[in-house]
Formats: structure tokens, sequence, C-alpha cells
């Protein structure tokens, strides 16, 4: 089953470096969720740079790297971070809304959900992060 939350988030627009509450890049829309869906507001380490691979690339590796975030095991949970590679780097993220689905933004898409080990994304899987703010982990 699906997290409720999700469906209010489906079909936002994607932009580069989007923060707001119209279009959002991926860590954008990892931002809105957990602000808005589980009150906790997480730092942006892309917050006036330009958009760019280099950017994205810092932002999740440092984000996974903070001392509030641990990986868990391979079950996801709901809210759980999840981060993948895009030309052999690590520069997208999605949001877990089941133990096998993810709420993610991609540019020409929008906002989607899909199996994020499905044929799409399966061997792209980098991990799974756990916030400490959202309780236990699967660990």
């Amino acid at each position: 089953m699906l997290a409720a939350w999700a469906a209010g988030y489906v079909g936002r627009r994607f932009h580069a470096g989007g923060r707001g509450d119209g279009a959002l890049d991926c860590w954008g829309l990892v931002l809105a969720v957990y602000r808005d869906v589980f009150d906790i507001d997480l730092p942006d380490p892309m917050a006036g740079l330009a958009p760019s691979i280099e950017t994205a690339d810092v932002a999740l590796v440092a984000c996974s790297r903070l001392p509030e975030w641990q990986q868990p095991t391979s079950k996801a949970a709901p809210g759980d971070v999840v981060i993948m590679r895009m030309a052999g780097l690590p520069l997208h993220c999605g949001i877990a809304v089941s133990r096998t689905h993810m709420l993610h933004t991609l540019e020409g898409v929008g906002a989607i959900i899909e199996p994020f080990r499905g044929r799409a994304w399966a061997n792209r899987l980098i991990g799974i992060w756990h916030h400490d703010g959202m309780g236990a982990a699967n660990v």
C-alpha cells in the first residue's frame, strides 16, 4: 500500500533547482515532503548554487553522510530517501512511499511513483537512507 500523502505530489512539474510550491527538482521534492508531511526541515546544501551535476552530486552525498541519516537494510519505509545513479554518479533521489515504490521527479516527466527495484532503477540504486526524525529505522 502506498503512503496516502504521496498522491498530493504526483504530477508536480520538474524544474532544475526548483524549491518552491510549484516546480521541483528531485532534492526539492524531498525537502518539500519532509517539511510538509513530516515537519522536518532538511538542510539544502545547494541553496544559492546554480543547479548542475556537480552541485547535485555534492548535495546528495553530503546529506547521506550527515549524522541524522542512517542507511538501513534493503527494506524501505515510507519517507526513507532512495539515492540512485544517473550518468554513473549519485545524482538522483526519491522518497519511498512503500517498501517497493518511490515518489520522484524527472525532467520532462514531473513527479511520478515508480518501483525503485524495477527495470528502470534497480541497477541504479545506491542505497536507502532513513532520517532519525522519522523514528526507528528498518535495520
